[in-house]
């Protein structure tokens, strides 16, 4: 099923991530109409209203649309109850003990439809705007999810038939600067929370590079190390990425948990990115690769990162054995290899056609026990 996304703000990018990792094909999204007080950095092409899709989703969008077949709204407020704007707000002033999220088909009425789903959370006597913001934004991936799969289950035939009821509208509220200020600095908090989440696993660090998990941040500046020409000369896939390509490649690597993608920061700047595949866990071995980005390059980077990477898998990880193959014109690279205790065992012929001739791969590897005399 194609899914046509409707919205630009941190929730919709935030729930578009998390139905990218689950599989869901995300065509594209139409933007907000007017810049949302908490923007997102979408995950996604920004595509044409006619573009082809088999179902819309409005998640925070603040514009009403006119198409409505097959249309469904994820509002950030429990309908009927809580309809039209600024409901956060709106929750506060008024005193409310709980708020919450509805997924319900949209008609030609505003917020007006069955109600496919509701989720609640509790709201406190001493809460303010940023703290149900928080609540809101920690429940609405989750939520989406769960309310797409109910829909996928009943069908949109069913979902006629799903309870309705006319709601009460709020308008838009008068929120002071300060208030928005903090439901912002709100935003920015829980995006360093989701990004925490996101380096889970392999963290290294040894004051002058951080190695971590790859994450939706780094997709346009590791497209560009990828499809750079002195990245490509030495790979045996060497055609250029499209942005949509490398968002779809991000969407899967969850699924694959054969192959590691881990990006190497320095003072807080994208650096390189290191691979890791072809993992044997019965025979305890393991294939790396890394590159690293060209204004970063000449700096020791790339010796560094390897030392973290192998003190890594075979002090901790107890791997035996760490290979890799480079292309045999790529003399810098061997020369590193060598450098760190590689030793080369093996040659696939021709197994590479650049510059109108064919070249080889060379099979490096390095042993535990040899790495341990190191």
């Amino acid at each position: 099923m194609k899914i046509l996304v409707y919205g630009s703000t941190f929730l919709t990018a935030r729930t578009c991530q998390l139905l990218l990792t689950e599989g869901y094909n995300l065509v594209g999204y139409i933007p907000n109409t007017r810049p949302p007080a908490v923007p997102g950095k979408m995950p996604l092409p920004e595509v044409s209203p006619d573009t082809k899709h088999d179902l819309k989703l409005s998640i925070q969008y603040n514009q009403k649309i006119i198409e409505i077949k097959n249309a469904f709204n994820v509002h950030t407020g429990l309908l009927p109850e809580w309809g039209g704007s600024d409901i956060l707000y709106h929750t506060i002033k008024k005193k409310a003990k709980e708020q919450g999220l509805t997924f319900h088909k949209m008609g030609s009425d505003y917020d007006f439809g069955p109600i496919i789903c509701r989720t609640s959370y509790p709201v406190f006597p001493d809460d303010k705007i940023e703290d149900l913001y928080e609540r809101l934004a920690l429940l609405c991936p989750l939520f989406t999810l769960g309310s797409l799969k109910i829909l996928n289950k009943i069908g949109f035939k069913k979902a006629d038939l799903c309870f309705k009821k006319k709601p009460t509208l709020y308008l838009r509220g008068k929120i002071d600067l300060n208030e928005l200020e903090l439901y912002r600095k709100t935003k920015d908090i829980l995006l360093k929370k989701f990004k925490e989440k996101t380096k889970r696993g392999i963290r290294l660090a040894d004051g002058s590079i951080l190695i971590r998990p790859v994450n939706q941040d780094d997709l346009e500046s590791l497209r560009q190390l990828r499809n750079h020409p002195e990245t490509r000369r030495f790979l045996t896939y060497n055609k250029v990425i499209s942005k949509k390509q490398q968002h779809a490649w991000f969407a899967r690597l969850p699924q694959n948990t054969s192959c590691q993608y881990l990006t190497i920061e320095k003072e807080d700047q994208f650096a390189g990115v290191i691979r890791l595949d072809e993992q044997d866990q019965a025979n305890r071995s393991i294939r790396i690769g890394a590159d690293i980005a060209l204004k970063h390059r000449r700096q020791g980077i790339a010796t560094r990162a390897y030392q973290l990477m192998l003190d890594y898998l075979f002090i901790k990880k107890r791997i035996n054995r760490v290979w890799l193959l480079v292309a045999d014109f790529n003399q810098p690279a061997i020369n590193l290899y060598k450098k760190l205790g590689f030793k080369r065992e093996g040659i696939q012929y021709q197994s590479l056609w650049r510059d109108k001739k064919w070249h080889h791969y060379l099979m490096m590897s390095i042993l535990r026990k040899d790495y341990a005399k190191e």
